[in-house]
């Protein structure tokens, strides 16, 4: 959402303290929301409204505290709030001959962040989330095939963490699953493109990719093997996520 090493540059800090300062609990700081469902057609829809808070914080205040005669007791103390936010959405979800296709789209109307920066070179203020509206949406389909393969993909702008005009991507979702074996074995694919700025395809994109095989020993013991990879590029989420891949087992029991 913001990058605090461009907030604080060219001050060296070692370690931050966070505080998270949560709304008081009051009929001031209530949340509301509402949402009306109908049928079109052959179409399931709906209509939804909300007035509330962000599930994300944002910097109120950074108070930069360096250490000269010890750098390594440098530190920066980052006073975090929820920000309001409004928004209106709609969303639909129907068939289309052996395709489900679904989508959703909404407009939110965030409250205006400006950090208050407080450091040995003086006080300053930046402002970090702009008041414009802007738009989030989804667009997708699925479809099952005759021998049980199962095939989803997904267009979304803006992820639920993207927060503010500026900071939202364009993520192509796809996934396939494949069972064997009387669906004993199960085979799935998944796999996420990030593509930031389409006219700086290279700089900003970036990738996920996972693989999982799942076995079920009997009817109350599944054990699934799987990797997952992330690459990309540092101005895309995934390249800052790029050092993170992983292996991993998933035993699932069930009493």
């Amino acid at each position: 959402l913001f990058s605090f090493s461009e907030i604080i540059e060219n001050i060296y800090v070692s370690h931050i303290i966070d505080h998270l300062n949560l709304p008081v609990r009051n009929l001031k700081n209530s949340q509301m929301a509402m949402r009306l469902k109908g049928k079109l057609f052959n179409y399931d829809v709906s209509l939804s409204g909300f007035y509330g808070y962000e599930h994300f914080p944002f910097p109120s205040e950074i108070i930069i505290l360096p250490d000269t005669v010890n750098p390594l007791n440098s530190k920066a103390e980052i006073f975090l709030e929820l920000p309001r936010v409004r928004s209106i959405g709609a969303d639909f979800a129907g068939d289309i001959g052996d395709f489900g296709v679904w989508g959703e789209a909404g407009v939110f109307f965030p409250e205006k962040i400006v950090t208050r920066i407080i450091s040995p070179f003086g006080e300053d203020s930046l402002e970090i989330l702009s008041e414009k509206p802007y738009w989030k949406w989804t667009l997708g389909f699925d479809t099952f095939f005759w021998d049980g393969a199962y095939l989803n993909f997904q267009f979304a702008y803006g992820f639920p963490t993207e927060i503010g005009r500026d900071n939202l991507g364009n993520y192509f979702t796809g996934a396939f699953e494949k069972p064997f074996l009387s669906d004993r074995l199960n085979l799935r694919f998944y796999g996420v493109l990030e593509v930031r700025d389409f006219d700086r395809f290279k700089e900003t994109s970036g990738n996920l990719i996972s693989t999982e095989l799942s076995y079920l020993l009997n009817d109350n013991l599944e054990i699934t093997l799987g990797v997952l990879s992330l690459n990309g590029e540092k101005e895309s989420l995934f390249g800052q996520w790029k050092d993170w891949d992983l292996g991993f087992i998933r035993i699932k029991a069930s009493f």
